[in-house]
């Protein structure tokens, strides 16, 4: 479990180059009040009851666990995932030093803030706050001292620190302050207003998620739509292609045909219909009617005789398809009367 704890500074040196250099003390032993919900505590407690956990020195002085606090980031406020490889560069305005020393009741470790406007907000006043590992051991039980807790903390591993305004020991623990402070931590269980920040910088991380998909959901949408427009040279063809049908269709249908709101197809199929009659093109696709359209144009446009003949043919077949339909439904209709030699007439 990550939990964030406060951290006092000692001592501050700002260097000719804008960095600043702290001296804080990042952790101490003894006992500690959490919410219930900051560290998961179990039934009975709820999520704002006060916890007070218990730190054995020979865990906070264990040589992992000052170990672990050596060269680790200082972040601008705490960041929403612990701090790695991975998003360093992203989270990270400074480290802290290697070596992290005992100093009575506490840990301390030099700190350097490199980026300036970190380094601007810890000399405004910010707090430090400091994010590790740790696991939670709830038994009840007696310090040495006699004080009574409800948690043993074990297995402590640092993981960052953490520019803050306002952390676990509230407005006494600040970077400016010259004096050496003692962080007890020991405050009533009220949700803090680092909570809160913290709470609120997770929510714009997330919303920044959430509008970086959307839009490139939205780009992947925008370059499909690109992809289906027509280059230069397809539009010129689409172009001269209804140019050219629009053309027919005025020798056929007449120098007033208006083809504006009409497709292409459209047309097509308008001027095959004149030469060959609407039932004609019953039941008859997009390809018949583009095949016969080119032949009727051909015809028009040129002194092939082959088109010619085939465009007669066109309106000859669907003439004679009629008269032959006509002559059946004639002699049907007066086949019972025996009259089997009865024509079309």
């Amino acid at each position: 479990m990550i939990i964030r704890d406060v951290a006092a500074a000692t001592s501050r040196e700002v260097t000719p180059e804008g960095f600043l250099h702290v001296r804080a003390r990042i952790a101490r032993s003894g006992l500690h009040d959490y919410r219930g919900d900051e560290i998961g505590a179990p039934a009975p407690f709820g999520p704002g009851d006060r916890v007070r956990v218990y730190r054995p020195p020979d865990e906070v002085f264990s040589p992992e666990s000052m170990a672990s606090f050596g060269s680790k980031p200082v972040t601008d406020g705490h960041p929403p995932a612990m701090v790695d490889a991975t998003n360093w560069k992203r989270y990270a305005v400074g480290q802290s030093g290697p070596v992290v020393t005992r100093e009575g009741d506490h840990l301390a470790a030099d700190l350097m803030i490199g980026d300036a406007a970190g380094a601007e907000r810890a000399l405004a006043g910010a707090e430090l706050s400091n994010g590790y590992f740790a696991d939670f051991v709830f038994e009840p039980g007696t310090t040495p001292e006699g004080e009574a807790y409800d948690a043993v903390q074990r297995n402590i591993r640092g993981n960052h620190l953490a520019l803050v305004d306002a952390g676990r020991c509230g407005a006494s623990c600040r970077i400016g302050d010259a004096a050496v402070l003692d962080c007890s931590c020991e405050g009533s269980g009220e949700p803090r207003l680092a909570d809160e920040a913290d709470h609120l910088r997770q929510r714009i991380v997330s919303l920044e998620a959430t509008h970086r998909q959307a839009l490139e959901a939205k780009d992947g949408a925008l370059a499909a739509l690109a992809a289906k427009i027509p280059d230069a040279a397809a539009l010129d063809a689409l172009v001269a292609e209804r140019a050219g049908v629009i053309e027919t269709a005025r020798r056929v249908l007449g120098p007033a045909f208006d083809p504006a709101g009409h497709a292409v197809g459209d047309i097509r199929r308008c001027v095959v219909a004149a030469v060959l009659g609407a039932d004609g093109l019953r039941e008859r696709g997009g390809i018949y009617v583009t095949a016969a359209f080119d032949t009727l144009r051909a015809a028009r446009a040129t002194a092939n005789p082959l088109a010619h003949a085939v465009s007669i043919g066109l309106r000859d077949a669907a003439g004679t398809r009629d008269a032959a339909l006509n002559a059946r439904n004639h002699h049907l209709a007066g086949a019972w009367k025996g009259d089997l030699d009865q024509g079309a007439s």
